[in-house]
Order: C-alpha cells, then sequence, then structure tokens
C-alpha cells in the first residue's frame, strides 16, 4: 500500500466518518490529533522535512510514531476514526492501520 492511497484514506475517512458522524465529547481533541495525524503523513508521503534522519525528532517518521505511542488507542478504538472495519474509504482498514504501525518503534 503506498502512503499517497493511506493518505487518502485518513482523509477520507476524517471528513466522511469522523466529521460527519463523531459526536463525542472528545471531539474537539480528537480532531487535533487526527489532524496532525494526516499532517504528518503528508510530510512523509510529499517528503517534507527539516533535515534528511529519519530518527531525528523532526521528521514525520518520528512525528507519527510519537501521535501513535501517545493515542493509539484513542485511534484504533473509535468506530468513527480507525476503529471501523468498514469506514467510508475504499483504501482497506487494514492497509491504512499496517502502514500506519510501520512507524512505531520500541520504546
Amino acid at each position: 500500500m503506498y502512503g499517497k492511497d493511506v493518505l487518502r484514506g485518513l482523509i477520507e475517512i476524517y471528513q466522511n466518518d469522523f466529521e460527519s458522524g463523531y459526536e463525542g465529547e472528545d471531539k474537539n481533541e480528537l480532531r487535533i490529533v487526527f489532524l496532525n495525524l494526516i499532517l504528518e503523513v503528508t510530510r512523509y508521503v510529499n517528503e517534507f522535512r527539516y533535515c534528511p534522519r529519519v530518527d531525528c525528532p523532526c521528521s514525520p517518521e518520528s512525528a507519527i510514531n510519537h501521535i501513535l505511542k501517545n493515542h493509539k488507542e484513542k485511534l484504533w478504538n473509535n468506530p468513527y476514526i480507525l476503529g471501523n472495519n468498514y469506514p467510508l474509504t475504499d483504501v482497506p482498514i487494514t492497509e491504512i492501520r499496517r502502514f500506519l504501525e510501520s512507524f512505531e518503534k520500541g520504546e
């Protein structure tokens, strides 16, 4: 699965599932987390970086890892984000999850 497809899937889930369907009290908090995830995947896909080091804290890889480290449970368990096996996108959710998990580092 290519990063561009995953990015499209994340944006479609954000617009179709999350923004149009989720009404939880934590919507504003989750919106920020989800949009930051989309931003960092965008940086990764388009190779927008400040330095060439993948392990640098300023890299999109490190940022994605940090988001998952702190918010994976909220993202994976919310049926309006990545917890739905049938989101309103034709990008398979399993491929989106696999792509994102490839950035996780054991810490």
